[in-house]
């Protein structure tokens, strides 16, 4: 028997339909023919005919089986089999009560932002229950049982078939829900949605479950309620290691939600792997990555090393591009690893390898969210899916409020004062919900790449992280400052006359708004500037420290000037020590005040925490050049991809993760514009970009040698990663790495991969 478990198209499937016939031969693309035996069966699985030709359908025996035939209630008996026969008959009861009227009104009368079969619906439900009642065994001893068991089957319900639902159709779910039961607790303002079942049994409201302000150092994660839902839904869904998949508009913390979950102490011993898709993501790539991972256990087992249970990333599941098909290649790949439990070995044909212990963890942007496509439902049903939904106005308050405190008081220095504080978060929350509103992603040209986020205001306040304590007792510096980094921040990423119109237009009504002060600076707004006096960087660029020292890199502190002519003798001055140092002209540099402001812009982004950054400028305008005195005048040294050739890269961005990841400094990887449009190439920055990695970078031994060397650093810093030393080096790099794209304006890359 030949199974083709596939979505069925005549791309490939016609050329089957001669072993179909009486003569049953093969032909290859080349030309030759292959006869097959008589005892050669052929059987498709798939479940659609829209692309499949009459000469694969005629030949064929047909069975098709509805979704509505089979149903939950199979599942149900099944499940209700591993339990007591006390707790079969109470969950039996409870789930006609409530699952079978529940997946109705959900199938019938919603629209989920993921589409899940009722199957998949209720086998995410009888996970999260199976995890519920395993955490609940001894207080379910002590109490009324089959109270506790109604709370626990509807809070499992509403976070399985509700938890998908959009915001305008959540009361309706949360009145259904009320309608059905009275073990719900009695606030009638409240959805069901607001509460969990605390450690004792009874409802408890989410808001309880938050930690204190906490902000991650690097990626400027705060805890909120929708992150602490999450978190706690993940943490049930690995209890019985099901695989999971968080979806959510962008810049909702999914990644750093995932990262932060695999870095729990719980999950010491694991073996976590990142894999982030782009657009051409191949099958091929996806097998190299998990071969790399896994060793051999006995027989035809494969899995982690140790014993250790592997989990793997896979961050942007739907980017990937459609086939002819309607398919994404790359996903039906996975989708056959989750159903078949393995893979064939490419070296050695019909090797099959079971791998075990294996769980897969997923992050989206929702389908209806700019280009990106729908996961395939066949696919879709191996996970847990859960929203990560938009911050409320409230959360998102919260959210600002949280980060700009956190990163002004940690370095020590004094926090703003509290009515300044308070209006300038206000003003973010504004400015951002403007925005949304206004410059929209769409298909205009010069709008492709829109997509302003709460990421924008985190990108704005780190600016005011560099103020002096003078500064900070100045309101109007402080209120200036952030002005000033609102119109870096969204200005230069926008290149439309329009929307620079519309960008003025709204700072100046948010400026009239929150910072009246400001009305007599209209005409005279001062420059901010992240440098403002010439140092001898001859010995500041090169070795700093020895192999495994942490460097912070030079301190950069923010100072306001009249004018750019305070600034071009100190231009000059750095020039000219370059251009001895490099043997290269670069005190031709013609200083216009365009280019010095162009410098300022490159030197304010690198110098930032992941201060990456995509420069577009037109053939001949020097980026490149600019990229490189910014990066002197920063001290960090820096690296240029020039070269088409894929060694070239390798050779710059092996030299490059050494000096971030293993010697902790701060450097440059620079991308030069003729490169821009390889697509291989693309897609390794793009991991590196978001996973600090790039797969197959360094050999084994040479990742051996790297990680030997920061031991020290690691149980210094993080004890507790060093169960998975590689999640320490990728952080260093993502916080020592800065990846500058030079491209030009009318390249398809902007079009085709903005997102």
């Amino acid at each position: 028997w030949l199974v083709m478990d596939s979505p069925l198209h005549s791309s490939w499937a016609d050329m089957l339909h001669s072993v179909m016939q009486a003569n049953r031969q093969l032909t290859l693309p080349n030309g030759d023919r292959m006869f097959m035996e008589g005892n050669l069966q052929l059987v498709f699985e798939t479940d659609s005919l829209a692309g499949v030709s009459p000469a694969i359908i005629l030949p064929s025996g047909m069975l098709y089986m509805e979704a509505e035939v089979l149903g939950w209630e199979p599942l149900s008996n099944t499940w209700l089999a591993t339990r007591t026969a006390q707790d079969a008959h109470v969950l039996r009861l409870l789930f006609s009560k409530l699952a079978g009227p529940l997946l109705s009104f959900v199938s019938e009368e919603t629209s989920p932002i993921v589409k899940v079969c009722n199957t998949g619906l209720f086998r995410t439900f009888i996970n999260l229950l199976t995890a519920m009642l395993d955490n609940f065994a001894e207080v379910k001893a002590e109490s009324n049982s089959e109270v506790l068991m109604e709370r626990i089957v509807l809070f499992s319900l509403i976070w399985s078939l509700g938890g998908l639902l959009p915001q305008h159709q959540q009361q309706a779910f949360s009145d259904t829900v009320k309608s059905l039961t009275s073990c719900l607790p009695e606030y009638t303002d409240n959805t069901v949605y607001d509460y969990y079942v605390d450690e004792a049994g009874e409802w408890d409201s989410w808001y309880n479950l938050i930690p204190e302000a906490m902000i991650e150092q690097l990626d400027h994660f705060v805890e909120n309620i929708d992150t602490t839902r999450t978190y706690y839904l993940m943490h049930l869904a690995s209890i019985t290691n099901q695989n999971i998949l968080l979806t959510g508009p962008p810049a909702t913390g999914k990644t750093n939600i995932v990262n932060r979950f695999l870095r729990a102490p719980d999950k010491a011993n694991c073996v976590t792997k990142t894999l982030v898709y782009c657009e051409n993501t191949q099958p091929k790539l996806f097998q190299e990555v998990l071969e790399h991972t896994i060793v051999h256990r006995q027989g035809n087992s494969y899995g982690a090393e140790q014993g250790k249970r592997l989990c793997l990333f896979v961050d942007d599941l739907n980017v990937l591009k459609t086939h002819e098909s309607g398919t994404q290649i790359t996903n039906e790949y996975l989708r056959s690893l989750l159903d078949m439990h393995g893979i064939y070995d490419n070296e050695k044909a019909g090797k099959w390898k079971v791998i075990k212990d294996m769980t897969v963890i997923g992050a989206m942007r929702n389908p209806a969210q700019g280009a990106e496509k729908s996961v395939a439902a066949r696919l879709l049903r191996h996970f847990m899916v859960f929203n990560v939904p938009t911050p409320s106005p409230q959360t998102l308050y919260q959210t600002i409020d949280s980060i700009l405190q956190a990163l002004l008081i940690r370095d020590g220095s004094a926090s703003l004062e509290a009515s300044l504080h308070g209006s300038i978060v206000k003003a973010s929350c504004d400015l951002l919900s403007s925005l949304q509103l206004v410059l929209q992603q769409n298909t205009v040209p010069g709008r492709y790449h829109y997509c302003f986020n709460i990421n924008t205001i985190v990108n704005i306040v780190k600016g005011l992280q560099r103020t002096t304590d003078s500064m900070r007792n100045s309101p109007t510096m402080t209120q200036l400052l952030w002005l000033h980094e609102a119109e870096r921040v969204v200005d230069d990423a926008i290149c439309r006359p329009d929307d620079t119109a519309a960008l003025s237009k709204l700072l100046a009504d948010i400026t009239a708004k929150y910072f009246k002060e400001l009305s007599m600076y209209e005409h005279a707004k001062p420059y901010f500037v992240t440098f403002d006096e010439y140092q001898d960087l001859s010995r500041q660029v090169h070795r700093q420290g020895v192999s495994g020292a942490s460097s912070s890199g030079p301190v950069v502190q923010v100072k306001p000037v009249s004018n750019l002519d305070e600034l071009r003798s100190v231009m000059v001055r750095y020039c000219q020590q370059m251009s001895d140092e490099a043997q290269k002209q670069f005190n031709s540099l013609l200083l216009s005040d365009v280019t010095l402001e162009h410098i300022l812009k490159i030197h304010r982004v690198i110098t930032m925490t992941r201060g990456n950054m995509l420069c577009i400028g037109a053939h001949g305008n020097n980026l490149d050049l600019l990229v490189n005195l910014a990066s002197f005048i920063a001290g960090m040294e820096l690296f240029t991809v020039k070269s088409t050739r894929p060694q070239h890269f390798f050779e710059q961005a092996r030299t490059a993760f050494r000096v971030a990841g293993s010697e902790g400094r701060q450097c440059v990887l620079l991308i030069n514009s003729n490169i821009a449009h390889e697509e291989e190439l693309m897609e390794k920055l793009n991991s590196a970009l978001i996973a600090g990695e790039i797969p197959f970078l360094f050999t084994n031994d040479e990742m051996e040698g790297l990680l030997q060397s920061l031991q020290v650093v690691m149980r210094r810093d993080a004890p507790e990663l060093l169960s998975d030393p590689i999640q320490f080096f990728s952080l260093r790099v993502k916080r020592n790495l800065r990846i500058v794209i030079c491209i030009e304006p009318d390249s398809p890359y902007l079009n085709t991969t903005s997102a």
